[in-house]
């Protein structure tokens, strides 16, 4: 709603629209030139300036609404001055430009992007930065896993002219994704130039507000000493503009904005809150941290809740509530006594997020409406045309949400393959036979979820799931006309072919093989049986494998080797593979008893990240999205490949497993509410561009310790000969946090 009548460059801080901020910053630094790039209602820009004057500075145009910004900076910087400073307009900052010239002048380097170091990654650029200061990766949004990209982009850029020269006007582009990547990526001289001073970006209320608080902590602006409310009571720093009225008994605390000709009438109370121009906020009314767009008017009684929205010229009732993070667009009316929880029109609703299993829950709230804006989130971040493959679990209620599910999907236009009942592992083979974008399995037990992965269950990249979570969060669904969506196609048959795959690649007669497969799950269980009972030895080593409910992965169990771990199993299969020549591809996180593996047999290994932000996996990624790859990721055919390979080498389970390292993996979590990136620089030092957390060694084992995507905890993968040795590094990783978070 702040921007959805004016470019947010005109957006007011502290009385003074955010472009004019920006231009003073440019007058510090000695400009006399100034070229402003102009897109979204751009008439309102040019009118502003019309009536605005900056002394000894010249002020000229140009369009980036149709072709983007790289054409509209191309076009600007078309004279004889070798270098051009190119800056943002959408955000507050309080940078020395010419030191950050002189540096940029004396490195010369191709471009200079002044950066910040950054807690939170959300809705930034973020930079990958060597020890010479020069710019390696440069990836959107990336999770707090990679711990590699602690610097921001600040969109500020001082730029040689040659990194633009050949630009055609004619072709459509964005500096920063097409102009400045490219040369990131080409490994031109692309420096970081860290600032210490105060820089916001404004995309969202919260970027707003803050903006507000700095400039009121910054500045010096008229209070009750100056100007005198007849019994209101004004807590400095705030800011008030002209002809505002307050009236007796309203409160206005610190951090507080009132705009131009607005009105506080009696006993309200306004907490670091943005007042629009004309707006008026009647008796009784309670605003904290709240956005009012200017001309609303609010009658008696309103709460608004923390980082709430109210649009230009909106209207609302008596006594009604705005709850925390929701947004009123534009010219919209709010009846008396409502609470509105949810957007009205559209925008920013509650956080929904993807875990690092790829699960999104709904938690007991579950229910069909939820469903369905998830699957029209996931079916609105690929094109039309895309196959996505959905299955459900048989519990009770999955059917329900899995139903709902699929008609968010549909109705955004998608293609969607329903297997109906069946495994993840089946799912997962399912989208490598119909070639399926995303995979999305419907689970509900306890709670209503839904896990989302890519073909063959590796799991999405960032890039999808910062699309998903957005789409979902501020609604942003494809609408296509009804007649024109299509119907879901059975692909329950996959669940045949998977059957078939299965009796493809096991022996036709296990010998010295007697096998158990023991699961909660009775579909899994009745096809085990299928599988196995025609081809066991009877007289064979018996080994009773345990299932996890979800299929993934298994455990096994004889009487001599007694209980053998899933990472064990998975490497005798991993020998089994390379043997037969295939590439296989693992997850990041499994244990190095895998290289072990592959460096004795000859193999080719890869690993392909959690969560990956950029394409430095690519290859790992497609190699695990082959079907030859799935036994990785699915319990059922790890069983029927170490069947297969101890009935072939005419050996016992015990005696394969002396041929594979016998190294023990502990997994734990950690709560930690501090800067990932600080904490892992402590323990485990720091390599600019690392993935998927960090690493920790010492003479006795190995750890991984990632960040989880909500901030709120590490997970450490620990790996060692001995368990108890695993256990002792856990334990004193575990000590070197605590130690951390008190210290800090």
């Amino acid at each position: 709603p702040l921007t959805e009548k004016r470019p947010a460059a005109l957006l007011r801080i502290a009385g003074k629209e955010v472009i004019c901020h920006v231009l003073e910053q440019v007058k510090k630094s000695g400009a006399d030139c100034v070229s402003l790039a102009v897109g979204y209602r751009a008439e309102q820009m040019k009118r502003f300036l019309e009536t605005e004057m900056y002394s000894g500075m010249s002020i000229d145009f140009s369009d980036s609404d149709k072709l983007g910004t790289a054409p509209a900076i191309a076009y600007a910087c078309a004279g004889e001055e070798e270098n051009a400073v190119i800056i943002e307009g959408n955000c507050i900052f309080d940078f020395d430009l010419k030191k950050a010239i002189a540096f940029h002048e004396k490195s010369g380097a191709l471009c200079t992007v002044i950066t910040k170091k950054c807690t939170n990654s959300k809705g930034k650029i973020c930079l990958s930065i060597d020890e010479k200061n020069n710019i390696t990766e440069m990836s959107s949004e990336p999770s707090a896993e990679t711990v590699g990209y602690e610097h921001c982009l600040t969109g500020v850029y001082i730029m040689n002219k040659r990194l633009i020269q050949d630009y055609s006007f004619a072709v459509n582009g964005d500096f920063v994704k097409d102009i400045l990547a490219k040369a990131i990526s080409s490994q031109e001289k692309i420096m970081s130039y860290e600032e210490q001073g105060y820089w916001q970006k404004i995309v969202t209320v919260e970027g707003f507000l803050a903006c507000q608080k700095y400039m009121l902590e910054k500045g010096k602006f008229e209070t009750e000493t100056d100007r005198y409310f007849n019994g209101a009571t004004i807590l400095p720093p705030v800011y008030i503009g002209k002809n505002v009225t307050i009236e007796s008994g309203a409160i206005v605390e610190k951090y507080s904005v009132i705009d131009d000709n607005a009105v506080i009438k009696a006993k309200s109370r306004i907490s670091g809150s943005y007042v629009g121009k004309y707006s008026i906020i009647s008796e009784n009314s309670s605003l904290k941290n709240t956005a009012i767009c200017s001309g609303a008017k609010l009658l008696r009684g309103v709460t608004c809740g923390e980082f709430s929205v109210i649009g230009e010229n909106c209207f609302i009732g008596k006594e009604a509530t705005i709850e925390s993070h929701t947004r009123i667009h534009a010219d919209r009316k709010v009846r008396r006594g409502a609470v509105i929880s949810d957007d009205i029109t559209s925008g920013q609703g509650r956080g929904f997020e993807i875990d690092d299993d790829g699960l999104c829950s709904f938690g007991m709230t579950a229910n069909p409406y939820l469903s369905a804006k998830f699957g029209m989130a996931v079916g609105s971040s690929v094109s039309a045309d895309s196959y996505i493959v959905v299955g459900r679990s048989d519990k009770n209620g999955s059917e329900i949400l899995h139903s709902a599910m699929i008609s968010g999907l549909s109705s955004s236009g998608v293609k969607v393959l329903d297997a109906g009942e069946c495994t993840v592992g089946q799912l997962m083979f399912s989208t490598i036979r119909s070639s399926g974008m995303l995979g999305i399995y419907t689970c509900a037990n306890l709670s209503g979820q839904f896990r989302i992965f890519e073909k063959g269950g590796v799991p999405i990249s960032r890039e999808k799931e910062c699309l998903i979570e957005d789409n979902y969060n501020s609604r942003n669904y494809r609408s296509l006309p009804f007649e024109t969506l299509k119907n879901p196609v059975s692909v329950s048959s996959d669940m045949t072919f998977y059957s078939l795959y299965l009796k493809n690649i096991i022996s036709n007669k296990l010998s010295g093989i007697n096998a158990d497969i023991r699961t909660s799950y009775k579909g899994l269980a009745e096809l085990s049986d299928e599988i196995f009972h025609q081809r066991n030895d009877i007289n064979g080593e018996k080994i009773i494998f345990h299932l996890a409910p979800d299929g993934g992965q298994i455990s096994a169990y004889s009487d001599k080797t007694g209980y053998v771990i899933w990472e064990r199993l998975l490497c005798l299969a991993l020998k089994y593979m390379f043997e037969k020549g295939c590439k296989v591809s693992v997850p990041y996180t499994f244990p190095t008893s895998a290289d072990i593996v592959a460096e004795e047999n000859n193999g080719i290994l890869y690993r392909y990240f959690n969560c990956s932000c950029n394409d430095t996996d690519h290859d790992a990624r497609e190699i695990a999205m082959c079907a030859d790859n799935l036994f990785v990721r699915d319990g059922l055919i790890l069983a029927v490949i170490i069947c297969s390979y101890l009935s072939e080498k005419g050996i016992s389970l015990h005696e394969a497993l002396k041929k594979v390292p016998d190294i023990y993996s502990i997994k734990r979590f950690i709560s930690f509410n501090g800067e990932p990136a600080a904490i892992l620089k402590e323990i485990a030092g720091f390599r600019a561009g690392l993935n998927e957390g960090a690493v920790f060694e010492n003479e006795k084992a190995r750890a991984i310790i990632r960040p989880l995507k909500n901030g709120n905890g590490l997970m450490i993968f620990t790996e060692s000969f001995k368990s108890e040795l695993a256990s002792a590094v856990c334990e004193e990783i575990a000590e070197k946090i605590k130690k951390f978070e008190n210290r800090n």
